[in-house]
């Protein structure tokens, strides 16, 4: 769990995404790959987080996958360049998902599009809120 959704989850999101961006810095940084070719997966709040840290690089990622995910505080993201809206974003989401309500990858398309996102899929699953080989 990345962050207590019922409570105030700003901190505990910034302190994830400063992790995940100090993280993907050490990996770049010791194998000598570019950080524009690293791209950010995560399911549930990872996917949140997988959104947030790389919707908010300055260097835009190679691209970003949330499965079962959703973007918090999108409002809170800083202006995009031309280039960060080219990001290749997938977004992948069960129609019967139980804990991500389904109005909530709607309102993250909604976000990526009022950012000026325009590289995105989403595709709805008939699965719940798991992983599925």
């Amino acid at each position: 769990m990345w962050f207590d959704l019922f409570s105030s989850p700003w901190s505990d999101m910034n302190d994830g995404t400063q992790a995940i961006l100090d993280s993907t810095s050490i990996i770049s940084d010791s194998m000598g790959l570019p950080s524009s070719r690293i791209a950010f997966l995560g399911f549930s709040q990872g996917g949140c987080m997988a959104l947030l840290a790389g919707l908010g690089r300055e260097t835009p990622p190679a691209g970003i996958v949330s499965l079962s995910g959703f973007l918090m505080g999108g409002h809170q993201l800083k202006s995009h360049s031309a280039l960060s809206t080219k990001i290749p974003i997938f977004l992948g989401h069960g129609n019967q998902d139980e804990l991500v309500l389904p109005l909530w990858p709607f309102e993250t398309k909604e976000t990526l599009k009022k950012l000026g996102h325009e590289n995105f899929t989403a595709h709805t699953y008939p699965v719940g809120h798991a992983s599925h080989l």
